[in-house]
């Protein structure tokens, strides 16, 4: 049987959406006594992540020219050791804003849709289905106790 997010939808007790792409949810069956708690993720698909990458890198170039502009200026005006050092600094400090650019969060990012967070939440149902079974005749989830 293909679980869809409409299947699972009367045992979902708690949806909350946090930190963007995050999503804290509670699964209750009519026979369940406690709520399981699990957590989806809404990922970037394929392209979206090229995408990002595409964009970090653009903006990478960029502030890495600046930057080397200018601490070729300030270290020409300054020169000898105190221009190396004004480069030195100005190259750590490009470096920095680099890293911050490559940061994975910003690679995952996406756009939250309602078609991606429900395949979020079916992703995330399907890692707890052991816990659950299908009732045909009533078509409703139940939970399945576990076994001592």
């Amino acid at each position: 049987m293909e679980i869809t997010y409409a299947s699972i939808k009367p045992i979902i007790r708690k949806e909350e959406l946090v930190n963007g792409n995050q999503i804290n949810l509670e699964f209750c069956a009519k026979n369940q006594q406690s709520v399981l708690q699990s957590v989806a993720i809404i990922m970037a698909d394929e392209a979206e992540m090229k995408k990002n990458i595409g964009k970090n890198v653009g903006k990478s170039m960029a502030k890495n020219t600046i930057i080397s502009v200018i601490a070729g200026f300030f270290g020409s005006l300054v020169g000898g050791v105190g221009g190396s050092a004004v480069r030195s600094a100005t190259s750590s400090a490009g470096s920095a804003m680099v890293n911050k650019n490559n940061d994975p969060n910003t690679i995952l990012k996406t756009n939250v849709t309602p078609e991606k967070r429900e395949k979020a939440i079916v992703d995330a149902f399907v890692k707890v289905q052991s816990m659950y079974a299908f009732n045909e005749n009533t078509s409703e989830w139940e939970f399945k106790s576990p076994q001592a």
